[in-house]
């Protein structure tokens, strides 16, 4: 299993697209994944077309327990990423 890196990312982009530099690219990623932090921050969601749907959700509060210590402790209530593969990417995962 290969780990993509964003630089490597950029490059297959720069070869599908004429204009940007590698550096340009790099920034938009980064500029994506800030908007796309944003968004999520303030309860929204957003969905790519054939890829899936980022939101977050709430967890409630809960009781969990220490497995050195065996003891009760309350785990507050957090929010957490989902995301929602469309079933095209599905499709083409499971091919």
């Amino acid at each position: 299993m290969i780990k993509l890196k964003k630089h490597e990312i950029a490059k297959q982009i720069s070869n599908r697209m004429d204009g940007l530099t590698l550096q340009q690219i790099e920034d938009c990623i980064d500029c994506f994944f800030d908007v796309l932090t944003e968004t999520l921050a303030n309860g929204d969601s957003y969905n790519q077309k054939n890829f899936g749907t980022f939101k977050s959700v709430d967890r409630a509060p809960r009781k969990g327990r220490n497995p050195q210590t065996k003891e009760v402790v309350d785990i507050p209530a957090t929010k957490a990423l989902k995301i929602v593969v469309s079933k095209s990417l599905k499709d083409v995962l499971n091919k």
